[in-house]
């Protein structure tokens, strides 16, 4: 019986530790940054007002070399820069989470159900405003 265990567990694929994914996409950009040339291509304005880069017009620009520190600091930075956005989310995600368990939401979507019972598709409008707000 030991020998059946044995045999599936080998045959999966396990997946890494979300970190371990992280870490080697940041290390991976990191050593790209070494190995990609730096450089800029030429923009104009195209007819619709947008800004585009023109084929064929690549210049290599210094190359400015990361350091370990840099690495480091990294993901710090990131976080700080994306404060605004991780504070909204959370604040969001709490308030979804206070509406669920004071029972809100079972109580507006089965009011909801009622009301519209014959018109399905009004639900969906219906409740776009206030999820949208």
């Amino acid at each position: 019986m030991s020998e059946q265990n044995e045999d599936k567990s080998k045959g999966r694929l396990k997946i890494p530790h979300i970190y371990v994914i992280l870490l080697t996409i940041l290390l991976l950009a990191f050593v790209a940054t070494f190995i990609v040339p730096s450089g800029q291509f030429d923009r104009e304005v195209n007819e619709n007002g947008t800004e585009v880069l023109i084929p064929g017009t690549f210049t290599e620009v210094d190359k400015t070399y990361l350091s370990f520190f840099d690495l480091m600091f990294a993901v710090p930075s990131g976080l700080i820069a994306a404060g605004e956005i991780i504070f909204g989310v959370l604040m969001i995600g709490g308030m979804f989470a206070v509406l669920e368990r004071s029972g809100l939401v079972d109580i507006g979507v089965s009011k909801l159900g009622r009301t519209f019972h014959d018109r399905p598709v009004m639900i969906i409008a219906v409740l776009m405003f206030p999820l949208a707000f």
